[in-house]
């Protein structure tokens, strides 16, 4: 549903009845066709079920688009899976993702095979804009991709996300943080992190990714968690639970208001701070925030040593 090759989505709007949407090569399931955009997708209603083409997005982009489009969710049942190389609501492989805004609905998004995010950036892309303010929300990126945030490689950066309400749900793939950064996304630029309400529970990928923050070798960026949120996060081997990830300083994170914070770090890495061998970052925690930070341990049995191969 949407664009043919090199052709934006257009406006689409859904607001009922049982939607299935299979994107052909390179493009994405409702979205842009091989090149092109989003455009601009709403979502009001009904049971949806998206899935991307070969490098296209579930819903969002195709290949390698370079404009981006505006996809917003405000209720129903919405289930979007990437093609190979695809985020599962989001960009396509190498493209610019859309701005995603959820407010309602259960939305379950996933990269169909690797190197994208659940929700935000394709293999080689950055997460873009990502906005969560209700609804249910699960989002699991494939090897490499974040949960939420960015996908595979160089540019996969976690770009901004601002999360108010509703409960979310994100598991990183392998070397990714569950919300943040794909694996080796540059560091200079890692994006803000911004958690202000909600039950938000987020698991770095089974190794190098932070549970929110930096992905493989990457700087945690700028995390902010207050208001009345209520966060759980769990680092992979080596990755903090909120911070960096493996070799990489935690950044600049702030933990404050009535903010509930449960932080465990991977393997050799802090609860709240640095992967392994880093420093820990600029921390500040305040007002009323109850903050629990527990740090990875340096030796584990065996067969704990084996999860993580």
């Amino acid at each position: 549903i949407g664009g043919g090759t090199r052709g934006a989505g257009g406006n689409i709007t859904i607001c009922g009845g049982t939607v299935t949407a299979t994107g052909g090569s390179d493009a994405a399931g409702i979205g842009g066709g091989d090149l092109g955009s989003s455009g601009t997708v709403g979502i009001y209603g009904g049971k949806v079920t998206a899935t991307g083409g070969s490098y296209g997005a579930g819903i969002g982009s195709g290949d390698e688009a370079t404009d981006n489009g505006e996809i917003t969710i405000h209720g129903g049942e919405v289930n979007a899976t990437g093609g190979s190389d695809g985020a599962g609501i989001g960009g396509g492989n190498e493209a610019k993702s859309a701005v995603v805004t959820i407010n309602g609905g259960t939305v379950k998004a996933k990269c169909g095979k690797s190197n994208g995010s659940g929700i935000g950036g394709g293999d080689e892309s950055g997460g873009g804009e990502v906005r969560i303010n209700g609804g249910y929300v699960e989002a699991t990126g494939g090897n490499g991709g974040a949960g939420i945030g960015g996908g595979d490689g160089g540019n996969g950066y976690s770009g901004n996300i601002d999360i108010t309400g509703g409960t979310v749900i994100a598991q990183g793939g392998n070397e990714a943080a569950g919300i943040g950064g794909g694996n080796e996304g540059p560091e200079a630029n890692n994006g803000t992190i911004s958690i202000t309400g909600g039950d938000v529970t987020a698991n770095g990928g089974k190794k190098y990714g932070a549970g929110i923050g930096g992905g493989d070798v990457q700087k945690g960026g700028d995390i902010y968690i207050g208001g009345n949120a209520t966060v759980k996060a769990k680092g992979g081997r080596e990755g903090a639970g909120i911070g960096g990830g493996d070799e990489r300083e935690g950044g600049n994170i702030t933990c404050e208001g009535d903010a509930k914070v449960d932080a465990t770090g991977g393997y050799k890495a802090a609860g709240i701070g640095a992967g392994d061998t880093a420093n820990g970052g600029n921390i500040k925690i305040e007002g009323n925030a109850d903050v629990t930070a527990t740090g990875g341990h340096y030796l584990l049995p065996a067969e704990q040593l084996e999860f993580y191969e």
